[in-house]
């Protein structure tokens, strides 16, 4: 049953929610488009640049609205509190016999909502618009250049910081990992540098290292060693199928897939659990959207205080928070998909970090 308290409370924190999204995605929305406004001029086109500049972001809201709604369920609720202590509120409240723990239920719930609205977006808005958002980040890509792109096709991994399309080259941190009929890697091919050679139909790399992880060198008098060698300056072709082609571009957190896709992707996982990007994906779908909640149970202890009054030390304080869990978040999904991190490791130590701090803050936060 909803108390008058309760009413009272989602007034003010209702407007507050919608404010700051609205807030929020704007500023994302204009920073986003002054960075890239030369590559939008840039672009020919056959639709007036306004309308396709329309178009670009109008396709990525469910996908920044994913990425924001974490941030708002902190901001929200910190304007609440403060404008309740502001206004001597909220003293009289927790004086007549409403636990401060209890006055955050409204608060706690709408994190819940919010948890359900990202799984909801995930599984009926996100995956119609993922061809849309490729589509339009290829034609804003002016200078043919995709960062942090991979393939696999069962027997050969690939990953590159960069692919240069037009001039068929990968750059930057190369690495090509060849399977045995185990899955196992059998050969490693790490350069700074990868030519497609279309006569060879084969990849040649450069500047690097060739290993055998499965095989030792053994010399006389000295201990077995790992078998790897240089890469000569002519380079050295890859024995695999894979091609310019071929590549997929990963659009990162707005790479959502619906469930009856997820379950393909999970089958994959369970084939090949050592590619590390399908793991990441697949617990990602899971513990992403449990970030709201998280961020909540984080911050609000510390700003459920009713002699704090300043609207600037708090919104400094979930700037400050909200842009933690972010870098952990995204440092982990980096560090992951390279394969520097375990993958399960990587998709849930953001939220689990995060969401212990807030259980222990959120049980001592006085009553």
């Amino acid at each position: 049953m909803i108390r008058i308290i309760d009413r009272y409370v989602l007034g003010i924190f209702i407007p507050a929610v919608l404010l700051f999204t609205l807030t929020l995605l704007f500023l994302f929305i204009a920073v986003d488009c002054a960075a890239r406004l030369g590559k939008f001029l840039e672009i020919k086109l056959e639709v007036p640049v306004l309308q396709f500049v329309a178009e670009y972001y109008l396709c990525r809201i469910p996908m920044l609205l994913t990425i924001l709604i974490p941030s708002v369920m902190i901001f929200a609720p910190t304007f609440t509190i403060i404008k309740l202590a502001r206004t001597n509120e909220l003293l009289p409240i927790a004086t007549c016999g409403t636990s401060l723990r209890r006055m955050s239920l409204p608060f706690v719930v709408a994190a819940v909502f919010a948890t359900a609205s990202m799984a909801l977006m995930d599984e009926f808005v996100m995956p119609r618009v993922a061809d849309e958002i490729i589509r339009t980040d290829e034609m804003v890509s002016s200078r043919g250049v995709r960062y942090n792109v991979e393939d696999y096709n069962g027997k050969t991994k690939l990953w590159a910081a960069e692919f240069l399309i037009y001039e068929l080259q990968l750059s930057k941190d190369v690495r090509f990992t060849i399977l045995d009929d185990d899955k196992h890697p059998l050969e490693v091919y790490t350069a700074k540098r990868a030519q497609w050679d279309a006569t060879r139909k084969r990849w040649i790399v450069f500047n690097g290292f060739f290993e055998k992880p499965q095989e030792d060198i053994r010399e006389p008098g000295q201990k077995p060693r790992p078998w790897k060698i240089a890469i000569p300056p002519e380079g050295i072709a890859v024995p695999c199928k894979l091609t310019p082609e071929t590549l997929r571009k990963d659009v990162g957190i707005g790479n959502r897939f619906s469930f009856f896709k997820f379950r393909d992707l999970v089958h994959e996982m369970r084939k090949y659990p050592h590619v590390p990007t399908t793991v990441l994906l697949v617990h990602s779908r899971f513990s992403f959207p449990l970030s709201p909640i998280v961020l909540l149970m984080v911050g609000l202890p510390f700003v459920m205080d009713p002699h704090s009054k300043s609207f600037i030390k708090g919104l400094i304080f979930c700037f400050l928070l909200a842009i933690a869990f972010y870098l952990v978040h995204f440092a982990c999904v980096d560090l992951g998909s390279k394969g520097s991190l375990h993958p399960v490791f990587a998709a849930w130590f953001p939220v689990t970090t995060f969401g212990t701090i807030g259980a222990v803050a959120f049980s001592r936060m006085r009553t």
